[in-house]
């Protein structure tokens, strides 16, 4: 190389945050920034898919996300929530889109070698599902999904926002409510779900893991829109 020839200097990924990241790469296209997107987010998605997979599908999903979250990245807003949020949203839509294909194979089987395969990530994710609760899980979800889906926007979101955990008294001021209101909507909203997944043939008690529950919540992009902003909130308190 000669004496007189530029040599681009590289920018300090390190400080960045994840949303500085990704509209770094949506204007331009720097491949340092998306080698530091995927380094970063991986490991934290393997365990989300772990939940619900053995590990080697969990880490084909994975990179699924990430190449799904890169060449769609002119949808991330900034102000409109978190790119972690922005990347679960899509976690949970490609989960979705991997029990389906699943449902649509009746020769599915996993091996047993396959669904116990060790994890470097098993201290902190649960054991993999049988093939069997496998897609009785995905099957579960998909039920839950169109039954909440059904609910008006008010009632879906109070209903999603307290299943994340969100307190009853915080959602009465982000709705300019009481919370005596609150908590009369979660009810009509849990008895119509209730009833929904009933005449699909489940019970809430019937249903599989919590995990599995919040993974359905978390495919509603407008609501974690709203748990991020209450998130971001608290965080500032």
């Amino acid at each position: 190389m000669g004496a007189c020839e530029r040599v681009d200097e590289q920018p300090n990924y390190a400080p960045m945050t994840g949303e500085d990241l990704i509209l770094i790469w949506q204007k331009q296209r720097d491949p340092g920034a998306g080698d530091e997107l995927c380094r970063r987010s991986w490991p934290w998605l393997v365990v989300f898919f772990k939940r619900f997979v053995p590990f080697h599908i969990a880490e084909d999903l994975t990179q699924e996300t990430l190449l799904k979250s890169l060449s769609t990245s002119g949808r991330f807003q900034l102000g409109k929530g978190t790119y972690k949020s922005w990347l679960v949203t899509i976690a949970a839509h490609t989960l979705f889109d991997y029990g389906r294909k699943l449902r649509a194979r009746p020769e599915f089987t996993l091996d047993r070698d396959d669904v116990t395969d060790p994890s470097p990530f098993d201290q902190f994710a649960s054991e993999a599902p049988s093939p069997e609760k496998l897609l009785a899980n995905f099957e579960f979800a998909e039920a839950l999904f169109e039954c909440v889906g059904e609910l008006e926007f008010r009632h879906r979101a109070v209903f999603i926002l307290h299943g994340l955990g969100v307190e009853r008294h915080v959602l009465a001021e982000e709705f300019q409510c009481s919370v005596m209101a609150i908590s009369m909507v979660y009810h009509h909203s849990t008895t119509k779900v209730a009833a929904c997944l009933k005449s699909k043939g489940y019970t809430f008690q019937s249903g599989p893991d919590p995990n599995v529950v919040t993974m359905v919540l978390m495919r509603f992009a407008d609501e974690m829109l709203i748990y991020t902003k209450l998130a971001q909130k608290g965080a500032q308190q």
